[in-house]
């Protein structure tokens, strides 16, 4: 009973005006389809949301079908909310979808992961979880997702954000 789960994802979407807002009403949707206090994975939901996006878009590999789709992180959060918030252990399970998401965490912490990028000064690491270099739509070499999971600390702070941030600088 005292377990808790908190599921955030940050998406963007291929398209502008009424293109872009129908790839957004569609990921919405299928998320709010997929998504459940069950949900222990986040590679399979964007597996899955894949799978019915190229199904519902009748995606078959033409030019312009291969453009229509999104980029995105999905993190599934996990901790016993009866412990006090000092002593919690905050277990983060992460896929990504072209988008990254970052970690910056006080030096005695140690993130182990698959696809890991971490850069320090005195006092932070800040560590880079990898996304896959896929969108969800479809691709023509298709592979799963891949799922990361790291053990956090109650003050570590987690970052996840589009493309535009990036593309700003």
């Amino acid at each position: 009973y005292g377990n808790a789960s908190i599921h955030i994802a940050v998406a963007d979407c291929t398209g502008h005006g009424v293109p872009g807002a129908f790839m957004s009403l569609l990921g919405i949707s299928y998320l709010n389809e997929l998504v459940s206090p069950q949900t222990k994975s986040p590679a399979n939901v964007l597996n899955t949301l894949r799978k019915k996006i190229i199904e519902n878009l009748k995606q078959k590999g033409d030019a312009k079908a291969l453009r229509d789709g999104m980029d995105m992180s999905y993190c599934l959060l996990e901790f016993n909310h009866n412990l006090p918030v000092e002593e919690r252990k905050y277990t983060l399970t992460f896929a990504g979808a072209f988008n990254s998401i970052y970690i910056i965490s006080d030096n005695q912490s140690t993130i182990k992961a698959d696809s890991v990028l971490t850069f320090e000064n005195s006092s932070k690491t800040l560590y880079e979880l990898k996304a896959d270099r896929q969108s969800i739509g479809y691709i023509r070499q298709m592979v799963a997702f891949t799922e990361h999971k790291v053990t956090l600390k109650p003050k570590d702070r987690i970052y996840l954000f589009s493309d535009g941030f990036a593309d700003q600088f």
